[in-house]
This record gives C-alpha cells, sequence and structure tokens, in this order.
C-alpha cells in the first residue's frame, strides 16, 4: 500500500485486517504449493467461515483500495484462528524437512529456478514485511497504539540500533514500543520508557 493511501476513506481496522489475512493467505497458498497439499483456507473451511467477496484462490495480491475496504467485520478470533492454523501447517512442514531438501527446484520458470530454500525465504520476508506494515503507525494510524520515548543516561536512543538518534520534528524515530504492547525494546529498562506527550 503505498504512500498515497488515506486512512479516511477505509478504516483502520479494515487495513489492519487485510494485512493480516493477506500475510496469513500468502503463507498458507505458498506452503501449500511446495508441500502439494490443500490449503488450510479451503481445506478446514475458514473461506466460508471469513464470508469475504473473493474467490477462494485470492490470496490478497495486488488488491486495490476498493477491495482492501471490503475486508470488513472480521473478529480478532477469526484472523489469529486462520493464522494459528496456517502457522501449525507451515512449522508442521518446516519439520518434516531435511537440509537437502531446500536445494530442491520448486519453480523452474525462473532463471536461476527457485529452490524450496529461496522460496521459504520469499515466504517469510512477505509475512514480515506485512506484518511490520501492521505494527508500523504512521501519523494517521498513531492513535492505535500508545507511543513511547526511551532514554538511556538522559539521551534518546534509537530503538532498533541502540544509536543515538533524533526526535520525531528531526524525521528521527524515537518510539521504543515497535509492536506497540507498552514494552520497551529489549535491552532498555522499562523504567527508561515514559509515555509521549
Amino acid at each position: 500500500m503505498g504512500s498515497g493511501w488515506k486512512t479516511s476513506t477505509i478504516d483502520t481496522s479494515q487495513i489492519l485486517a487485510w494485512l493480516v489475512w493477506h500475510l496469513t493467505r500468502v503463507q498458507d497458498d505458498r506452503i501449500a504449493g511446495v508441500a502439494g497439499t490443500e490449503q488450510i483456507w479451503t481445506a478446514d473451511e475458514w473461506y466460508e467461515a471469513f464470508g469475504l467477496p473473493f474467490p477462494e484462490h485470492d490470496t490478497g495480491y495486488g488488491h486495490s483500495r476498493n477491495e482492501v475496504g471490503k475486508v470488513a467485520g472480521l473478529t480478532v478470533e477469526l484472523l489469529t484462528g486462520y493464522h494459528a492454523a496456517v502457522h501449525e501447517n507451515t512449522v508442521h512442514f518446516l519439520d518434516s524437512l531435511a537440509v537437502k531438501d531446500l536445494t530442491q527446484i520448486v519453480d523452474p520458470s525462473w532463471t536461476p529456478p527457485v529452490t524450496l530454500g529461496v522460496r521459504l525465504i520469499s515466504i517469510l520476508t512477505d509475512d514480515l514485511q506485512h506484518a511490520g506494515q501492521a505494527a508500523y503507525r504512521p501519523t494517521g494510524l498513531s492513535g492505535l497504539y500508545p507511543r513511547r520515548h526511551c532514554h538511556v543516561s538522559g539521551r534518546q536512543v534509537h530503538p532498533h540500533h541502540g544509536r543515538e538518534g533524533r526526535g520525531d520534528d528531526e524525521g528521527g524515530d524515537d518510539t521504543c514500543d515497535p509492536v506497540g504492547d507498552g514494552e520497551c525494546t529489549p535491552g532498555y529498562p522499562s523504567s527508561s520508557c515514559s509515555p509521549r506527550s
């Protein structure tokens, strides 16, 4: 979703629900593809449970703003239930692999051909990107989670790499609570966090 997206036309909860649904659908689709199994989406009737106005094979890839806006009425329990089922299936598949399996060609249409190891990394990076998008709080989404400042010895410290950073007014990232769970980044005591004023 590019910078041209406006949260005023799509409810924030719809954007977040779509991101979680999409990252889970992609993982389900790609793991089923390399494992040679049916997707959890259809095998366990999640498609029917979600009741979305998309074809059952749809993973959300290439969805427009209008299509993202159609993701409505999904509960946290439904999203996390589907994600947990897909995660369990993924872990089961990964546990079945040997190191030698990672060099198996799973998609010869690319140059070089895509191996199972490369496909698994692709699935992981796609999911991490979308999880990051869901956790990110630009100005339009800042009300979702409390933001915190990390201070070490009276200096503001960048939460991700520990270097002294600049405040938001200078373009820096001064949050120490990237997932919005009220906790500081590991390595910084929670007493060093103070709510943003």
